[in-house]
């Protein structure tokens, strides 16, 4: 089983890598009042006081949260970044940062600088309001090093207010480490080793037990790792009076399938669906029973159903639901779900891959051999390897996600998607326009060849799909013709598509079906000459 992030690493390589990709960017999805804190800038001397720039704003994000700001921290920035394909260490520049912001859904940008000398701290927050792009005052706080938090506390309720942010009626108390445990905590978080941050995590986590920051921070490290019985023991560490322990027992659940205690993370998500439904915990409980075969407490779609109606736009819980279905033996159903994967990331090989085997058992064996090939130039796992072995799924395909809340960065996430997918179309468009262009000249095999990167870049388009047909059909494969334009008319039914459909089922001497495909070409266009003209010459063909 892998941990799955929704599929938009090659996506966003290569439309928000800022290399010059024309990119129509999408509107933020968030809901504006969000802010974005970025690690600060230390200023000289760093030495030992390097970890402060990150330490300065994790405390700033978490008084933030305590004043009923919705803060985008650490965790989902540093996933973001991963997601763009940006640095997560070393100065970004501030038009950079905007644009991960307007990603993300906030309404406002905190970034800044921190520096200690002779014992005093002091941060300098620069905020940023995305949408006129103006800088606002600066807000300053000062004091000892060891009352970090304090002076973060007083520059976040100042970067509030000047933000227009109102405190909530009764804002909650910030719950900070000790200052010894935080610094040691920050400093294994900036350890880029993934087995060195885990054994200092490890050790961290010995000398201040029951740190839940701490013990989560460890149990992504060892999940990372592969270590998943010591993940599991890293979360159950977590005291049930922690602010982390409704997290740390969905991790646990976690941990639990990887270790194959199945029983146990069942029981452990169905208690967390009563009190948390989120999409993730369904998500969970169809892995788990899609991994035991059990079908007496639900089926595996029944919870991968509960899941896709709690977030309806993640790809993930399509593939899930469509892998399942096919696991079932529910053909028809399996190609939905699956069509909807891919049509929300259209880079997911393995759904394609999988669309592809469902379709030929469901007798379409032209379309299932292009989505193998899509699923070839996608992954390298599916290029044929030389020995003449069948490519295959791995043994686990099903996606977990790693969180228990569905977070803000999901509105990156698809965002990046539908900047894809935007740009995609307009590639694809450009090659199906060259197409056109090109069948009007008669130079079908030029045309051809730009239709095959057109579809490459959007399998689903149309149009593209229906000037496929007609060249196939023009070439004297019918039977090709058929594929294509039923694929065009199940993205989108016109007259044209129906008409054409027609004269190549004439041609493979299937009146009646001819016939059928007319009168759903006139119903839809009564004027449509093309199908005028088929039905004339079904009617002027003698019966056998």
């Amino acid at each position: 089983m892998r941990w799955h992030r929704r599929g938009v690493g090659a996506l966003a390589c290569a439309v928000v890598c800022l290399a010059g990709a024309r990119v129509a960017w999408p509107q933020p999805t968030g809901d504006g009042s969000a802010v974005l804190v970025s690690s600060f800038d230390v200023e000289a001397p760093v030495g030992a006081h390097a970890w402060l720039g990150e330490g300065a704003a994790m405390l700033l994000a978490d008084q933030l949260g305590a004043l009923g700001v919705t803060a985008i921290g650490r965790d989902e920035r540093e996933r973001a970044l991963e997601d763009l394909r940006l640095p997560s260490r070393g100065a970004l520049a501030r038009a950079t940062l905007m644009r991960v912001a307007q990603l993300v859904g906030a309404s406002a940008l905190v970034m800044g600088t921190v520096s200690a000398r002779d014992g005093l701290v002091t941060v300098t927050a620069r905020l940023v309001d995305i949408e006129t792009g103006r800088l606002l005052p600066d807000v300053t706080a000062q004091g000892p090093v060891a009352s970090l938090p304090d002076v973060c506390a007083h520059a976040a309720a100042a970067a509030a207010a000047a933000l227009g942010r109102r405190p909530a009626a009764a804002p909650r108390e910030a719950v900070p480490m000790r200052m010894d445990a935080f610094e040691a905590f920050v400093k294994a978080l900036g350890t880029s080793n993934l087995e060195t941050r885990a054994r200092q995590l490890e050790a961290v986590s010995r000398r201040y037990p029951g740190e839940g920051r701490v013990l989560l921070a460890l149990w992504d490290a060892e999940t990372g790792l592969g270590n998943h019985a010591a993940a599991l023991a890293a979360v159950r560490a977590i005291p049930p009076a922690s602010p982390q322990a409704r997290e740390a027992r969905f991790r646990a659940a976690l941990s639990l399938i990887e270790t194959a205690q199945l029983d146990e993370a069942f029981a452990t998500l169905r208690a967390l669906s009563e009190a948390a439904p989120f999409a993730s915990v369904w998500n969970g409980l169809g892995v788990v029973q899609l991994r035991r075969g059990a079908v007496e407490a639900g089926r595996p779609t029944y919870y991968f159903h509960k899941a896709a109606e709690a977030d309806p736009d993640d790809p993930d819980l399509c593939f899930n639901l469509g892998y399942a279905y096919w696991r079932e033996g529910n053909g028809p159903a399996a190609l939905y779900w699956l069509r909807e994967a891919v049509r929300r990331n259209p880079a997911d090989a393995d759904a394609h891959f999988v669309l592809g085997q469902v379709l030929a058992t469901s007798g379409s064996p032209a379309e299932a051999a292009r989505e193998r090939e899509l699923a070839r130039r996608l992954s390298e796992r599916y290029e044929p390897d030389g020995t003449g072995r069948t490519a295959s799924l791995p043994s686990s395909p099903e996606r977990l996600g790693r969180a228990l809340e569905p977070p803000r960065t999901s509105t990156l996430e698809a965002a990046l998607v539908e900047a894809a997918r935007s740009n995609q179309r307009d590639q694809a468009r450009f090659h199906a326009g060259r197409a056109r262009l090109l069948a009007d000249e008669g130079r079908d095999a030029d045309a051809l060849a730009a239709l095959r990167r057109a579809l490459y870049l959007w399998p689903y388009d149309a149009d593209a799909l229906l000037l496929l047909g007609r060249l196939q059909l023009r070439g004297g494969r019918p039977r090709e013709a058929v594929d294509a334009l039923r694929i065009s008319l199940w993205s989108q039914e016109s007259a044209a598509a129906h008409a054409v459909l027609g004269q190549a089922l004439f041609e493979l001497k299937d009146p009646d079906a001819a016939r059928l495909e007319a009168q759903r070409a006139l119903a839809l266009e009564p004027g449509s000459a093309e199908a005028r003209a088929l039905m004339a010459k079904i009617d002027a063909t003698p019966a056998r």
